[in-house]
């Protein structure tokens, strides 16, 4: 099983590598954002629901990290600033 887990993450490092070629931009300009808990998680697989405590623990210490608290202030900051597409006349 850790050959499998270890594809699934290598599959996902690819997958934003094509997504960050294709939309730069969005990069450059800080409008993407993937959180990653990178350490902790390693021995947990995607079936394993009943080590919950396992999964909060690794991402609770990912988010204490400055630099996290940092990129989740950007992404919320980011999130308001969105506008909606829709347009709403309720006259």
């Amino acid at each position: 099983m850790r050959e499998k887990r270890g594809s699934i993450a290598t599959e996902t490092e690819e997958t934003e590598k094509r997504f960050i070629a294709k939309w730069r931009k969005h990069f450059d300009e800080n409008r993407y954002f993937r959180f990653n808990v990178d350490q902790g998680l390693q021995s947990i697989g995607l079936d394993e629901h009943k080590q919950k405590g396992a999964m909060e623990s690794a991402t609770d210490r990912y988010l204490v990290n400055q630099a996290q608290k940092n990129r989740v202030r950007d992404c919320i900051e980011n999130l308001n600033l969105k506008q909606s597409v829709y347009i709403v006349d309720f006259s």
